[in-house]
């Protein structure tokens, strides 16, 4: 074993002996209950028909029974959230056409009242649901125009499968917004056999913390009570409309949405976490009082949290140990990349990979006599310059300076040809160069011998020999 290869192996088992330490340290327990320091963050909209400010210190959350660390309350307005709007519109024959109309122009100047940041999906159902593929800006004219084009055009209603599609597609979209639904319809399902239940939407809409606000046309009762029912079940409401009054109903929704107490909490045994929490607020000293259900928009994963804090413990307090990893890490992949390209050699002042550079070739000859040549050197036919060479039995030439004689020329080859003195005669052998060594003309392949006078050429250089 190398010296090198030594001193890798001592630090892997350095850091292998560091880690075992590190992770025997920090003991993450299976167990979520017992895990006291590490606390899933939660967000809970709650509405309210309060109109004042209410401190943290006068908010109690309770999940189970069990009080939470509330960490801010704030009316929605006052944080820097949006919210992705998840908008069904009943396209069935049964609504009466002037509602329909006032129901279109009514959403459009909705829209006109959020933000550019804020998410839409028009969601359309009838016969069957036809969502809107991607989320719209709601003050663009791409979503102004996607409402103008709705028409009353099927003749059943399938209500809770269009619901249905408002969970797969919060389930989709997980950002950090806050998601409310709004239904427009009489209120009438006609749903069949393997269709969504209103069982089953409710489901879905509690485990994505989506409300569902419902605006309801007609004279169909038994509609509204179901849907009624359905909308406070998932912590939302229903009203009655009608051509005159959905402008000022949505104003209210909006204004509604605007003073939602945004709470912010973490939450012990969350295990047992459900969608629907007791949220009490005590009023100036009174009776705690409970107002109504908050449901959860956002909720961390507590295996999650608690692994990455672990992780964050880790590597503050071994930040050292991983330095020394890293540095040997990246000494053994620098040696292993140096071994497998043949090492490291200077060319032409340069640091290369010795698996980069041309093979030289260095001729054998027995004999050890040297020989003076005068070499006549020009370039493409320029003005020729001597220069005397000393060849002891062999020299190589190119434009490497690993050569014996080199030049500055790019058209030659780093080791090009060779010239070897052998037996008393001078030969000249060609290298497996790229554009070929040329004898007084004529591109040789094999050892030529050279007699006194000849032209040698090799890139754009030409070299007449002589002794």
């Amino acid at each position: 074993m190398g010296r090198r290869s030594a001193i890798i192996l001592i630090l892997a088992v350095l850091f292998m002996f560091s880690m075992t330490s590190v992770f025997a340290d920090v003991s993450i327990s299976k167990e979520r209950t017992t895990v006291t320091n590490l606390l899933p963050n939660i967000t809970i909209y709650m509405d309210t028909d309060q109109t004042y400010d209410v401190n943290k210190d006068e908010l109690q959350v309770l999940v189970n029974e069990t009080k939470t660390d509330v960490q801010s309350v704030k009316t929605f307005e006052k944080t820097d959230q949006n919210t992705n709007y998840f908008i069904l519109v009943d396209i069935s024959k049964s609504l009466p056409k002037d509602s329909f109309e006032a129901i279109k122009q009514g959403i459009i100047g909705f829209g006109k009242q959020l933000n550019k940041e804020d998410k839409v999906y028009l969601i359309p159902f009838g016969e069957s649901v036809y969502a809107e593929e991607k989320a719209m800006d709601p003050t663009g004219s791409d979503f102004e125009q996607a409402v103008k084009k709705l028409s009353l055009k099927d003749n059943n209603t399938q209500l809770y499968t269009a619901i249905d599609a408002v969970v797969t597609k919060a389930e989709d979209d997980k950002d950090s917004n806050r998601n409310v639904a709004m239904v427009f319809t009489d209120g009438i399902d006609d749903t069949t056999g393997g269709q969504i239940t209103s069982d089953e939407a409710k489901k879905g809409m509690l485990e994505e913390g989506v409300p569902l606000y419902g605006f309801v046309v007609g004279k169909d009762k038994a509609g509204k009570d179901l849907l009624g029912e359905f909308c406070r079940s998932v912590n939302g409401s229903i009203e009655d409309i009608d051509a005159k009054s959905i402008d000022s109903k949505l104003s209210d929704l909006k204004n509604v949405l605007d003073r939602t107490l945004t709470i912010q909490t973490k939450v012990r045994n969350s295990e047992d976490i459900v969608n629907e929490f007791d949220v009490r607020i005590q009023l100036h000293g009174k009776k705690d009082t409970v107002v109504k259900k908050g449901i959860i928009a956002h909720k961390s994963d507590d295996s999650k949290d608690v692994f990455a804090v672990a992780m964050k413990k880790m590597i503050m307090k071994y930040w050292w140990v991983i330095v020394i990893v890293a540095i040997a890490l990246i000494a053994l992949i620098v040696l292993l990349t140096i071994r497998r390209n043949k090492g490291i050699v200077n060319v032409d002042g340069k640091i290369v990979y010795g698996s980069k550079v041309q093979r030289k070739y260095h001729m054998q000859v027995k004999e050890h006599n040297t020989r003076d040549l005068k070499l006549a050197i020009s370039v493409n036919g320029g003005k020729a310059y001597l220069q005397e060479v000393t060849l002891v039995e062999s020299i190589i030439v190119g434009r490497s300076s690993m050569c014996d004689v080199y030049f500055d020329d790019a058209k030659m080859s780093r080791q090009h040809f060779s010239v070897e003195f052998s037996q008393g005669n001078i030969y000249l052998n060609d290298l497996d160069s790229t554009g070929g060594t040329y004898l007084n003309g004529v591109r040789v392949y094999t050892k030529q011998k050279l007699q006194r006078g000849d032209t040698i050429t090799a890139g754009k250089t030409n070299i007449k020999i002589d002794w």
